[in-house]
């Protein structure tokens, strides 16, 4: 399934995605997420986008929503 981001969540606070595209908008307490089939959109206390590169997202915080935008 090509262009479908690959999510890697580790309890509620450590998440990697990768095969993304760029950033829609990102704040305090949301980021959300182009890639190529869906968005993503993740609320977060303390969010930080701590890593970003060509290939992955790494991003940390208190994780209170993770849903996909069609």
């Amino acid at each position: 399934m090509l262009g479908v981001p690959l999510v890697t969540m580790v309890g509620d606070r450590e998440l990697t995605i990768e095969n993304y595209v760029g950033i829609i908008e990102y704040g305090e307490d949301i980021i959300r997420i182009k890639c190529k089939a869906v968005n993503v959109s993740i609320t977060a206390k303390n969010l930080e986008l701590k890593t970003m590169t060509d290939e992955f997202l790494y991003i940390t915080g208190r994780f209170e929503c993770f849903s996909y935008e069609y």
